[in-house]
């Protein structure tokens, strides 16, 4: 039996403006945290256990659990303060310790690798350095073994195996699964039945100074999307031509000197 925790995020649609207001029409799950979500699902629907989804922002944004909790998830939790409001992801990854220290003990905490909307991957490494706990990231498949998990993990073309004792973080791979959409029916029943607890930083234990503004050492100054205008140019003659031709224009560039 496995209890799992997985966390997640509502992104912003686009992923360009670092102080918009966080509301369910300009964000959504992020698509990173689906494979997170899959993945747990499928190893507690093996061999039994529960799933417990956890976020952090504005109450607008628990339509990202109700949705977790329409694909399987047992309960969801929102961290929502105002006072977490320009947190980093240092603040962050200490919003979501505190969090899960709150909940009954997990044995795996799941994560996306990154997020839309900024693309760090921090967040996960952090939260399991303040957790104390094992991190394995980019995990593309989990197999339990005994007393231990064997981890299969993708990262710079090669294929990674790991024997993790539980309790553990990981980060899934966006390839590690294709996991389905909530139906319209599983939606509906999800926000019928299953009401998303609102927790406040009172509640976990945390000091208003150690999130927000306050208590983030980075600050976001913009974000915005970077266009370039390249040609493609195909070049004739025979090889010794093309390479000079080639040279000509590296040296016209200031490639070449």
């Amino acid at each position: 039996m496995f209890n799992a925790i997985v966390c997640i995020k509502a992104v912003i649609k686009g992923g360009t403006d670092a102080h918009v207001n966080r509301s369910e029409h300009v964000t959504e799950l992020n698509p990173f945290d689906r494979q997170a979500i899959h993945l747990a699902l499928a190893l507690t629907s093996q061999y039994g256990g529960s799933v417990t989804a956890l976020s952090i922002g504005p109450a607008s944004c628990d339509f990202v659990l109700y949705e977790a909790v329409a694909l399987g998830c047992d309960q969801g939790v929102l961290i929502c303060d105002e006072r977490i409001r320009g947190s980093d992801t240092i603040a962050t990854s200490r919003v979501l310790a505190a969090g899960i220290q709150q909940l009954p003990k997990a044995d795996l905490i799941f994560m996306g690798t990154q997020t839309s909307d900024s693309d760090a991957s921090q967040v996960g490494p952090q939260t399991a350095v303040m957790l104390d706990l094992p991190l394995v990231t980019r995990v593309q498949s989990i197999a339990p073994e005994r007393d231990t998990l064997r981890l299969e993990r993708i990262a710079d073309g090669f294929r990674e195996v790991y024997n993790v004792a539980p309790p553990a973080v990981l980060t899934i791979h966006p390839s590690a699964a294709e996991p389905p959409c909530p139906s319209l029916l599983g939606l509906e029943m999800a926000y019928q039945s299953a009401p998303i607890a609102h927790w406040s930083l009172d509640k976990i234990g945390l000091d208003e100074h150690r999130v927000g503004d306050s208590g983030s050492p980075t600050r976001v100054q913009s974000i915005s999307e970077i266009s370039t205008d390249r040609e493609c140019k195909f070049l004739d003659g025979t090889v010794a031509e093309q390479t000079e031709t080639l040279l000509k224009n590296y040296i016209h560039q200031g490639t070449l000197r």
